[in-house]
């Protein structure tokens, strides 16, 4: 494996290194899906369903966007190494039901990567919801907070079916202006984090049994930025009995930025509306949510249906992301819960759409 280049702290800037105060004041990061767009998505939605297609064999033949197609592709390109934020106001779900919206998503998928599985149960389409359930292990299937994180993927897609009656929302920081404020303040805790340290994989390789990975906070390629943070699963692989263990520094540096995260000159929060889809690129941005104050009834609880995407506009990743992501090549399918122990079910689909996209599967 290659080696990445040894990289004294310096700051990023540009776009990306937004602060939340300031970029509430503008609009220019939201998008308003036209009455001719939302015309042509339910026109494709249509010609989907009665087609009959399976989601995994479905090509953008299927869902014909001959208008939005190229915009969609257009905003993500803008969105990706821009403010790696989105939000587009508008989708027509209005009286669509539960399982149509589903195959809407899935049609906009089509443009713009290759779906990954977010869990070891080979999830595509995430339903985050508080459905009250006990024992449930991923924090988005309750209603409390959640912390700041970031996925396995280069976008994350959020689209709102329902809102919550108080609360949830979404809130997000550019992990650039956390790094560039580290550097300013604390160079010596920016460094810190270019060094790799274990994360805990989200559901264990059933078959290796390995239950974590090596990742560093901060890194960079060819210029090009790159931030992974998991404050949770970080943690968890450090009490691992298996794994390097974090340095004082480390620690140090990981609440550091945490903190940082959290102050309300930092970060952004968003309330989402039936119809909004929000794209958050993960290699510049963070997110979490706030508690949720929702209604009793499971029909009228805050409703926010996830995809976790590889993207034609993907960077290049740190040559020491390969064990995280198995592919740091730009435009390239990876991320998820690793593809090969889904490639027997997924396999024709990964390669069939990175081909259409472009991408190297």
């Amino acid at each position: 494996m290659k080696i990445d280049a040894i990289r004294k702290a310096k700051p990023v800037g540009g776009k990306a290194a937004w602060r939340g105060p300031d970029i509430a004041k503008s609009d220019d990061w939201v998008y308003h899906v036209t009455p001719g767009e939302r015309a042509e998505l339910l026109d494709a939605l249509q010609h989907y369903l009665k087609s009959g297609v399976d989601d995994l064999q479905a090509t953008q033949a299927d869902f014909p966007l001959p208008n939005f197609g190229p915009k969609l592709q257009k905003l993500q390109r803008d969105t990706d190494g821009g403010r790696g934020i989105l939000l587009m106001r508008g989708l027509p779900l209005g009286e669509l039901s539960e399982p149509h919206i589903h195959r809407l998503y899935w049609g906009i998928s089509l443009y713009l990567g290759v779906v990954m599985p977010q869990s070891g149960k080979a999830e595509l389409i995430g339903d985050i919801r508080n459905r009250g359930l006990p024992g449930e292990q991923r924090g988005y299937t309750g209603g409390h907070a959640q912390k700041f994180h970031t996925d396995a993927c280069d976008i994350v897609l959020l689209m709102c079916r329902m809102r919550a009656k108080e609360g949830g929302a979404s809130r997000l920081a550019s992990t650039v202006a956390i790094h560039d404020h580290m550097v300013e303040t604390r160079p010596d805790l920016a460094e810190a984090l270019y060094t790799p340290t274990a994360t805990a994989w989200v559901s264990p390789d059933p078959v290796s049994g390995k239950t974590w990975f090596t990742v560093p906070f901060f890194g960079f390629r060819d210029d090009h930025f790159a931030c992974r943070f998991s404050y949770n699963r970080t943690m968890k692989a450090n009490s691992f009995p298996d794994t390097p263990k974090l340095t004082d520094k480390q620690i140090e540096a990981i609440d550091y930025a945490f903190e940082t995260g959290n102050r309300p000159e930092f970060y952004l929060d968003m309330y989402f509306e039936p119809g909004d889809l929000q794209f958050v690129v993960n290699h510049q941005i963070i997110h979490g949510r706030t508690e949720i104050f929702d209604w009793p009834e499971l029909e009228r609880k805050r409703h926010v249906i996830r995809m976790w995407l590889a993207t034609p506009t993907g960077r290049p990743l740190p040559y020491s992301w390969e064990d995280a992501y198995t592919s740091v090549e730009p435009a390239s399918v990876r991320g998820g819960v690793p593809w090969w122990w889904f490639t027997e079910r997924f396999g024709d689909y990964r390669a069939r759409t990175a081909k259409a996209l472009g991408m190297k599967a």
